[in-house]
This record gives structure tokens, sequence and C-alpha cells, in this order.
């Protein structure tokens, strides 16, 4: 494990995080801090038989592993000395607006904060068309019509196809992006010391920034800010950091080189430290939520759960347990354990 996660100074930063993100996030009637409700011992009555014990590895509605992976899960690297970066937020043609601002701060930094009136750009996409298919290309064309947006002039972008980056002399061009998630052989980019900006996870043991392999490939709406003394994350707290929807994520392995700045961050709490995962609607409409741990290791950390699809809770384990409590309306709720992401969920219907 990368993070001290028992000390008082994450604790802090974990908390304040979380304060930022229900703030932002609609639909929770407003921000409260996270309360820490110590629970005894023995189990609660009144929530017993609403019990869902670990599913197998093909139920849920996070799709991935069910047990925290021991490989990281990097989503943004970047070189310590080059200019070079690593975008892991694959599909460009869905990405909402939280994961574009992501991009606009990896760029700017990759150009060294450029004027984009003044900066020329080679933009190497699957198929060098910059058609809205097949998919792969569309995600090349968003990333074009980014820059447009962005005060990058047309007749200063440059565009080929992914063969272009193996064989193309860049002169001329000040920064070279490869907006297709499949690798190429990227060594001719580094001969030529030019900027560059990949999506390709499999190129960063080339950029001498990674392994070069996939530790993740999957859909999340909550990251996690690993590092904001970097201009492309200064601006956001340490801490959990929402997409806005659901994205495709690629996660890879940094190597000594990269410095991480966004991880997909779901081994806060081990998946095989969950025991049981309790939702119940009282009487007075008040949805009861109980995480039952295996032992006290995960003690101190933090559990986020969603509600009704757009509510976050972020709850702290104390002990072995961690509860929360939350008004609702009548009808059913969908309440998702989404950190750690486990594959946990309940639906419970309040009266």
């Amino acid at each position: 494990m990368r993070v001290n996660r028992t000390g008082p100074g994450y604790q802090t930063r974990l908390t304040l995080a979380a304060a930022a993100l229900a703030a932002w996030i609609a639909g929770c009637g407003g921000y409260s801090p996270p309360v820490v409700l110590h629970v005894p011992d023995g189990d609660d009555p009144s929530m017993r038989g609403d019990v869902v014990e670990q599913p197998p590895d093909d139920v849920g509605p996070f799709p991935g592993p069910l047990a925290q992976q021991v490989r990281d899960q990097d989503l943004i690297i970047v070189h310590e000395k080059l200019f070079t970066a690593y975008f892991g937020l694959y599909e460009t043609r869905l990405l909402a607006d939280p994961g574009f601002v992501l991009f606009d701060n990896t760029l700017q930094w990759v150009t060294d904060n450029r004027n984009p009136q003044q900066t020329r750009v080679w933009l190497a996409t699957f198929n060098g068309t910059l058609r809205d298919s097949p998919p792969e290309e569309a995600n090349g064309l968003a990333v074009y019509q980014r820059l447009l947006r962005l005060g990058y002039l047309r007749e200063n972008i440059g565009v080929g196809d992914r063969n272009t980056i193996p064989q193309n002399n860049f002169d001329g061009f000040d920064v070279v992006i490869y907006a297709h998630v499949e690798p190429v052989d990227a060594r001719n980019v580094v001969r030529q010391q030019k900027p560059f900006l990949t999506f390709a996870a499999g190129q960063l043991d080339e950029l001498g920034i990674g392994t070069g392999k996939e530790t993740l490939r999957d859909f999340r709406d909550l990251v996690h800010v690993y590092n904001n003394g970097h201009p492309i994350t200064r601006q956001f707290p340490i801490g959990p950091f929402t997409l806005g929807r659901r994205e495709a994520i690629l996660a890879t392995d940094h190597a000594q080189g990269g410095v991480v700045l966004l991880t997909v961050e779901n081994d806060t709490i081990p998946c095989e430290n969950v025991k049981k995962f309790r939702v119940k609607c009282t009487r007075r409409d008040l949805i009861k939520m109980k995480v039952v741990m295996r032992s006290a290791d995960s003690s101190g950390s933090q559990i986020c759960i969603k509600v009704d699809e757009d509510c976050y809770i972020w709850i702290d384990v104390v002990g072995k347990k961690a509860t929360a409590t939350k008004e609702s309306e009548a009808g059913v709720h969908p309440v998702v354990m989404g950190i750690p992401d486990c594959g946990l969920a309940r639906e419970v219907r309040c009266p």
C-alpha cells in the first residue's frame, strides 16, 4: 500500500475531499460531514434478516474483479522530468465535463502552457479519418473537437492514423497526441524528444513511466486524486473524485520514472474483509445501512455508499463496523456499496 491510511493527516484530507465531493453532487439535500456511529459488538436486532453476503464474481452492478488487486490501478501518470503523460479515461466520445477538465489540464501541462493558437499538434487516431464511426475513431474525433474548443487552430493540427506514431517525422510539431487505446510502438516519438500525450497503457514501458501492462479495464464514476502537488490535479483535494457518469477507464502500473496523479484507488478496504452489507428502511422513512468487517484491520478507513444512483454517503469504519442513516421518501431505493467496489447492492422499500 502506498498510503498511510491510519495517520490523522490522511484522515483529515480524506474527510475534506469527501465534503467537497458531496457538496458537488446534487440529490443529497446538502452535505453534512461523515458521522461516526459506535455500534455495540452484538448485531442490531432491527436489521437481522437484511443480510447480503459477498456474491459470486458475476453478480453486482459494478463490473470487474470481486477481490481487490495487489497491482496498482493508475489512471493519470506523468513523467517526472519530461512532458509525457498517460490519460486513462479513453472513451473521449462519451467523456463528461469532469473528465474533460482533467484532459484539458493534462494537455496544458504537456504543452508547457503554450498559447493554443501558436501550438502545432500532431493527432494520431485509429484510422485518421476523423469520422464518428467506428467508436475507436469517434474517440479521436472527440479529441480533435476538444482541441478546437480550447482554441487550437485547424491549420495547426495534423491528423494521421495510428501507424504514423512509429513512422513519422514530427519536426515542426510541438506536441504529439495518440488518441487510441491499443498501443503501437512509441519509441519513434521518444527518440524525437517530443512532448507526448497517450491513451495507450501499452506504450508506457517505452515512455519510461509505466510497466506497459493493463491492470484494470472497467467503468467507474468515482476515482481518486492521489497527488495534487502537480499542475494537472492541483485544483482538486486529495481523495475521491466524481467523473459525473460511469466512464470507461484503463488502469495500469506506474514505473519508477512515473508520477501518479489519479488512481482507481479501490483498494482502500480489501473486499475479502467485507463480511456483510445490511440495509433496512424504518417506519420513519430512514434508510439504515450497516457494513460488517471480518476484522478490525480496516478501522479508520471510509466506505462510500450510493443511494438512489446520485447520492454518495461516506461513513467511517470503527472497529469492525460502519453504519449510517439517510432520510428517504416512500418507494423502492437502490443502495450500492461503491467503494470498496465489491459488487454489493440492495434494493430497499420504504413504506
